[in-house]
């Protein structure tokens, strides 16, 4: 089992949120620490070297660390590169047009927390720590949108708002802004009815293999279950594998089965076939 963990978490996982951002904004160390107190009142903000307890004294927030975890603060004075915003064709559910809005953006800010994490609560502690000093960047500075990057998600302030609402707490965690769900159709079938598969994607950088689920002529149900399924396993530290049953008797079951690659990542699923 540690080996398959360490293999779900031994990928090109960025740890990384990008705020596009209406216009530059300086963000001073203080103020920073100021807003990482409001919204994770026992995280401990610092450098590289460790916690900081006098804000004055902080050389600028370029180089940060939150409860241990280093990161890397970047203030690109210049919009956001148009190839880092094309996820591809398929809309994103949370933001389906975001065109208007990314046009006015004038600057962006980059959050990474770099190397691998040692495993699976690594990996969430990672996120949770770039997610944290996001937020309290985007309180300061005039937020147009907020990108992770290992999904691929592109999200409102408003989604981003509510995403980060309890990420302060100790086991706080953000599903919506990690994990994007996808849908897309697969195949017209007799009587014209059309089907679609539904995955995930942003699971593994978390120390999960990714969700898909089998064909389908109801999505937005499937969607629902695959965002439930997404915050169970990141709250509880389940593990999914080929060969279980999940659901509740009456309501949605499915087996599930250990696939090499799926629809939207190349990389190992798990594929959910209802039964």
């Amino acid at each position: 089992m540690k080996e398959r963990l360490k293999a779900m978490t031994d990928t090109n996982a960025q740890y990384t949120a990008m705020l596009l951002l209406e216009q530059p904004h300086a963000v001073g160390y203080a103020a920073l620490a100021k807003e990482v107190a409001r919204i994770a009142p026992t995280a401990r903000l610092g450098d590289w070297s460790g916690p900081i307890d006098d804000p004055t004294k902080a050389a600028g927030i370029e180089m940060l660390s939150l409860d241990g975890q280093q990161m890397a603060v970047l203030a690109v004075d210049a919009p956001a590169p148009a190839m880092a915003l094309d996820f591809g064709p398929i809309p994103n559910l949370l933001w389906p047009d975001p065109s208007k809005e990314i046009a006015k953006q004038r600057a962006h800010a980059m959050i990474v927390s770099p190397g691998e994490p040692n495993g699976r609560a690594d990996a969430i502690a990672k996120a949770r720590a770039v997610t944290i000093v996001a937020a309290a960047y985007a309180a300061l500075a005039r937020t147009i949108g907020v990108v992770w990057v290992d999904a691929g998600n592109l999200i409102p302030p408003a989604v981003f708002k509510n995403a980060t609402e309890k990420i302060g707490a100790p086991a706080g965690i953000a599903v919506p802004l990690w994990v994007r769900v996808k849908f897309a159709p697969t195949s017209v079938q007799a009587g014209g009815k059309r089907v679609f598969v539904v995955g995930t994607i942003g699971l593994s950088a978390l120390g999960h293999p990714e969700l898909e689920y089998a064909p389908t002529e109801n999505p937005l149900e499937i969607v629902t279950h695959a965002m439930a399924a997404a915050q169970y396993l990141l709250s509880s530290g389940a593990t999914l594998k080929g060969g279980d049953t999940i659901g509740v008797e009456g309501q949605n079951r499915f087996n599930l089965k250990d696939n090499p690659r799926g629809t939207f990542v190349n990389g190992p699923i798990i594929l959910m076939e209802a039964r």
